[in-house]
């Protein structure tokens, strides 16, 4: 490490101060090993770093969401945004904790107890899907000999109907099947924050906040579902997390991540 003179500090995250946790987690590129600042009954989850802005690499991104991910198997840790960093220690107090300690602290009361986690549901074979939707649908099925049957300026019109068709029809399937997940997880979960802007292939991404009596079930619900679904939905699960979907800490006095 550089000397302490050349040194800043780097916040992760902040948790219950009189919270005791250990995190292995290697961290950001360049830094130290991640302690805690505390103040007045909340802590700042912290580490050394040079005092230059954080370059936004994945390698970076992915560290600062495993050091806080590593803390919420522990603990509540309300997540600070990516790349935030403060001049010294003496700063991460005066400029942040002690500033925002009522705020800080109602929110780790309102979110005590709770993890977040993420799923992520991507249809397997979408030639299967297009080829279900010919099969069920007898309009579609129609149009898609029609438009064979005649040279493309002939049908032309025939072919926007025929794609304006299969679009709906492919929505309505990935609507069901979205419902039919949030159906069964919803009822474990305190809150859900559901993206309604997907990919194609995407059936649904959402984030659950939980209280953390029913992780174990909410973890054994995805498991049966991936199950039901294998073949024809695959599944990416995360959790517990820190409350990334639920908490947004923006500080206002960081050196911001450098971008790259």
């Amino acid at each position: 490490m550089a000397d302490e003179r050349e040194q800043a500090v780097y916040v992760y995250g902040v948790l219950a101060g009189g919270e005791a946790v250990g995190i292995t987690t290697e961290g950001i590129e360049r830094a130290g090993r991640a302690r805690l600042v505390r103040h007045e009954g909340i802590a700042a989850l912290v580490a050394d770093v040079p005092p230059d802005p954080v370059p936004t690499t994945r390698r970076n991104l992915t560290a600062h969401a495993e050091v806080l991910a590593e803390g919420a198997r522990q603990t509540t840790v309300l997540p600070m945004r990516f790349g935030v960093v403060f001049p010294d220690e003496r700063r991460v107090v005066d400029a942040f904790l002690r500033p925002s300690g009522g705020e800080l602290a109602s929110l780790l009361e309102r979110f005590d107890g709770m993890v977040e986690a993420t799923l992520r549901g991507f249809f397997e074979d979408e030639d299967a899907r297009l080829r279900d939707v010919v099969q069920e649908e007898p309009e579609i099925a129609r149009l898609r000999d029609q438009v064979r049957a005649v040279p493309d300026d002939a049908g032309y019109y025939a072919r926007i109907r025929l794609g304006e068709l299969v679009a709906s029809a492919l929505e309505a399937r990935r609507a069901a099947d979205e419902r039919r997940i949030l159906d069964r997880l919803e009822p474990l979960a305190h809150a859900v924050d559901r993206d309604t802007e997907l990919p194609q292939r995407v059936v649904v991404k959402a984030a659950f906040l939980i209280k953390r009596p029913k992780l174990q079930a909410f973890d054994r619900e995805v498991d049966t579902l991936a199950r039901e679904l294998a073949g024809r939905i695959r599944f990416s699960y995360a959790g517990p997390l820190a409350l990334h979907s639920f908490v947004d800490l923006t500080p206002s006095e960081p050196v911001p991540a450098e971008r790259s």
